[in-house]
């Protein structure tokens, strides 16, 4: 890429310019506009996915740079780790829902777990009485 288009593509930047609209004028890939702002630097590796997720709208561009939807809250939040979990097998090394949503399962889960063990706690302790009173072995 010349020069010239790297100083173009900065300057529409400055203007608050979105890098689509940028490579549209510039007749400049999507991802190399990405790659001379250094937008797409921070986790994301693979270029035809970052693309695909473009067009599907589960990737946006914003002033902060390329910002990837959670399925579970619908919020788009910048690719980072401040807001995403690793994932070194995903495409984007980000999981799949962010770190809020991700929190939430798995407390969720334990609460579950808890409630669990005290509801089999509680049957144990039945049990028990029932053994003591019938001298009968349930277990």
């Amino acid at each position: 890429m010349q020069e010239k288009t790297k100083l173009m593509i900065h300057s529409m930047y400055k203007l608050k310019i979105n890098p689509k609209d940028i490579a549209h004028h510039t007749n400049t890939d999507l991802t190399d506009v990405l790659k001379v702002l250094k937008l797409s630097d921070r986790y994301f590796t693979d270029e035809k996915a970052l693309k695909r997720r473009l067009n599907r709208g589960s990737f946006i561009i914003t002033d902060e740079g390329v910002c990837k939807k959670c399925p579970r809250c619908n919020e788009f939040y910048p690719i980072d780790s401040e807001f995403w979990p690793k994932n070194s097998k995903a495409s984007d090394q980000c999981s799949f829902i962010c770190k809020a949503c991700d929190q939430e399962r798995k407390d969720s889960f334990k609460k579950k777990q808890q409630h669990t063990k005290s509801v089999n706690k509680k049957l144990e302790n039945s049990l028990k009485i029932l053994n003591s009173i019938f001298r009968i072995d349930l277990t």
